[in-house]
């Protein structure tokens, strides 16, 4: 595969695919907010109301397609998020904490130890009230 930068240099990537290569980071994402979305229904009842009511989330043709509800969920009900203040997500088996924690404005302890992360998401640092970080026993 060669690809052209800046239009005049040409780059051999060999047998790398990158087309397949995005396809499996994007898969992937889908599955880790689909897990902190399940996850997150324990704490909040509205995504739990929601995850056994709404046809979106409970019958959804394709991952791809509940991983979009769970996205545009996060985007309608800020608001509900906004008032969280607490969050423990310990043990939820957790391998990354996605960017969608950034809609957590006021929440000032988040708790998630237990799980297997390896990194955070930048958006951590836009929780402006965040006063304790809590990781113990972090695989």
């Amino acid at each position: 595969m060669e690809l052209l930068a800046r239009g005049r240099k040409k780059e051999n990537l060999g047998r790398f695919d990158l087309a397949s290569l995005i396809q499996r980071v994007v898969v992937e994402e889908d599955e880790r907010l689909i897990g902190f979305f399940r996850a997150l229904a324990a704490h909040v009842p509205q995504i739990a109301n929601d995850l056994i009511h709404d046809e979106n989330f409970s019958q959804p043709e394709t991952r791809k397609q509940l991983a979009g509800n769970i996205r545009l969920w996060f985007k309608r009900n800020g608001d509900v998020l906004s008032a969280i203040r607490n969050l423990d997500l310990s043990q939820s088996h957790l391998k990354v904490l996605p960017k969608e924690i950034g809609y957590f404005k006021e929440l000032r302890v988040l708790t998630l130890s237990r799980n297997a992360l390896t990194s955070l998401p930048r958006e951590i640092g836009d929780l402006k009230h965040l006063q304790m970080l809590i990781l113990f026993r972090i695989q």
